[in-house]
């Protein structure tokens, strides 16, 4: 590689300046080639970069969270539950104002009984706390007691 690089410099000083200024020209028109392609690929690159940002910009009516798939469920679950609440309306309409009221008192009778639940599992949890919160104290008085005998021997 050396020798080929020798002959080569040795070539390129003998030509003359009007052979050299081919190459020159040659050298010219490549950097404004260069500089022209680099320019248009820069400006695509800077279009794609403005579209991903504009793509995390939250629009009128979009969540931070909404993009791509996600705002296409999010789109088609609201269709849905409007769906169903024509339906809904619908059916309240077409159906016996006794018979609503008296699903409404089931549907009341039946939300009362699971907040009787609620509050008696809760204060079958609180009585549980307050058996271990005993117990524990138990506990730590047996062991004072176990320590006061061990440190007075």
């Amino acid at each position: 590689m050396g020798d080929a690089m020798k002959e080569l410099s040795t070539r390129w000083k003998a030509l003359s300046k009007d052979d050299k200024q081919e190459f020159f020209q040659m050298e010219a028109d490549d950097r404004a080639r260069f500089q022209q392609e680099s320019a248009i690929a820069d400006a695509e690159a800077t279009l794609e970069q403005d579209k991903r940002r504009q793509n995390l910009v939250a629009k009128d009516g979009e969540g931070v969270g909404m993009r791509g798939e996600r705002r296409k469920i999010a789109i088609g679950r609201e269709q849905a539950e409007d769906e169903r609440q024509r339906r809904k309306d619908r059916l309240e309409a077409e159906t016996d104002p006794e018979i609503l009221a008296e699903r409404r008192r089931v549907k009341m009778q039946k939300k009362a009984e699971a907040r009787e639940r609620q509050r008696i599992r809760e204060e079958e949890e609180d009585k549980l706390k307050a058996r271990h919160n005993k117990l524990d104290k138990d506990q730590q008085k047996k062991k004072a007691k176990r320590l006061e005998y061990l440190l007075q021997q």
